[in-house]
């Protein structure tokens, strides 16, 4: 089954797990961090995120609270030290939707905050 927002959303900036799948999990360079203007449907309202941007690739990746956690975990809290770093990103599902979460490396604890995922990659968390 085709996912109806694939269409949608295939001119997006926004790295979107249907943009990974098939070739998940997907090593990245971290080029840079910015904040972009993006659109909330659950307020329906615009509003700023904080993304990643990657070397070669044309989409950024809207950073949550779980892959930042998640990055942090392997890279340290210093963002300007991400530059140049590299993550893997696996597709997931999160709340019962798929998503993109970055690779949890053995021994990774997310806060109690960050909401459980599953990878659907098939490889182990």
């Amino acid at each position: 089954m085709t996912d109806w927002r694939k269409d949608v959303y295939a001119d997006s900036d926004w790295l979107h797990h249907w943009d990974i799948e098939g070739s998940s999990p997907i090593a990245v360079t971290i080029e840079g961090y910015a904040h972009k203007e993006a659109f909330n449907p659950g307020t329906k309202e615009k509003g700023v995120l904080w993304a990643l941007s990657f070397k070669g690739a044309t989409k950024a990746l809207g950073v949550n609270v779980t892959n930042g956690e998640l990055i942090e975990q392997h890279l340290g809290s210093d963002r300007n030290a991400w530059i140049g770093q590299q993550v893997t990103l696996r597709t997931a599902v999160c709340k019962g939707e798929k998503c993109i979460r970055v690779d949890a490396m053995k021994g990774a604890k997310l806060p109690a905050k960050c909401p459980r995922f599953e990878y659907t990659d098939g490889g182990a968390a």
